[in-house]
Formats: C-alpha cells, structure tokens, sequence
C-alpha cells in the first residue's frame, strides 16, 4: 500500500487550493448587485472621464455650472418687415437675448428690399444694427442698380464688445429718406459666445 504523507503537498494540491479561493474571490466581486455602488463608495476625483460609458451621462446628470466651456453658446433670432418713411430708423426686426455671463454677441441681419408702388430704381435704404438701442458699426447703405429687378438683397454682421450678463436687445433698423422702398423680409440672429 501506497503511502501518502500531507506534511508534503504536491504542487497540483497547492494549486487547486489556490484556484479555489481565486474563483471563490472572483465569484464574489461578481455577486454585487447591479446598483450597489452609490455616492458613499466614490470618493471625489475617482470616477475620471475614460471611466464613465459614452453616451451614459445626460444633460441632467451635469452640473453645468461645474463644467470650463471654450465656448457657450445662446442664440435668438427674429424675422420682420418695415417701410421706413423718412431719414428716421425704425425697428424691422430685433430680438432679446438673455446672457448668463458676460459674453460678445456676434449679430447677422439679411433681408430683401423692394421698391415701393410707382418707385423705379435706383433706390436707396439704410440699415444699421443696434444694441440695447445703441447703434453698432457704420450705416449700411443699400443701393439697387438701374434696371436690377424687382429686390435687392443685402446682409450686415457685427461682433460686440463684451456685454455684462442679462438681458439685451439687439435690432436691425431702418431710413429711407425718398421712401421709395421698403424692406419685405428681414431677418436677425444673434449668437452670444463667452470665451472659456
């Protein structure tokens, strides 16, 4: 009959021991249920981005407040007519804008002008951006050409210099000394970007 002695366990003994407690340790970081892991685990600073899933975190789930934008962006836009009458600017399209921070607001208007009834061109308007009722920039003239058709279109931006959080109105307004044409459609957007 064979012997064994237990003082000297085989190296396949040592191994199976050890695999055991391996699969029994495994086993039970496995068993974890699903949503075991709350605040109270995490400490601060231990999730990083390339931990977290794409696409698993939502609007929501930011504090937007804690986030160091490049850029945020707020837009507006408005769309609107006018015929301007004299050499004084009227309102033809505007929007209010309300920044949370301090930002520079770039302003695009474009629009069609049309010759009033009876009017022939050339014609001339003039149309200038404002700010909070200030006006920015030069005056844009409009000129048609002799013999151009029935409208003209035309476009004007103008990047502002910081303005302080709130809210802000910005307009495109027009003159027409001769009356001699309106503006059919008039469009202004404004995009407010704050620099991070």
């Amino acid at each position: 009959m064979i012997k064994r002695s237990f003082n000297n366990p085989a190296v396949a003994n040592v191994l199976s021991i050890l695999a055991l407690f391996c699969s029994l340790g495994l086993g039970g970081a496995w068993a974890m249920s699903r949503d075991s892991v709350g605040p109270g685990q995490i400490r601060d600073g231990a999730v990083r981005s390339q931990e977290v899933r794409n696409g698993s975190l939502t609007g929501q789930d930011v504090d937007t407040a804690s986030l160091r934008l490049q850029e945020q962006i707020v837009m507006e836009g408005d769309t609107g007519v006018c015929d301007p009458e004299d050499a004084t600017f009227i309102h033809c399209a505007g929007t209010t804008t309300y920044l949370p921070v301090p930002a520079k607001v770039a302003i695009q208007a474009n629009g069609i002008v049309r010759p009033n009834s009876g009017a022939v061109a050339p014609y001339e308007l003039s149309c200038q951006l404002e700010a909070d009722h200030v006006a920015l920039g030069s005056t844009l003239r409009i000129l048609s050409l002799e013999g151009s058709g029935d409208y003209e279109g035309f476009g004007d931006s103008h990047i502002t210099d910081q303005m302080p959080a709130g809210s802000h109105t910005f307009d495109l307004t027009c003159s027409d000394s001769d009356h001699d044409a309106r503006i059919s459609i008039a469009d202004i957007s404004v995009i407010a970007i704050r620099a991070g």
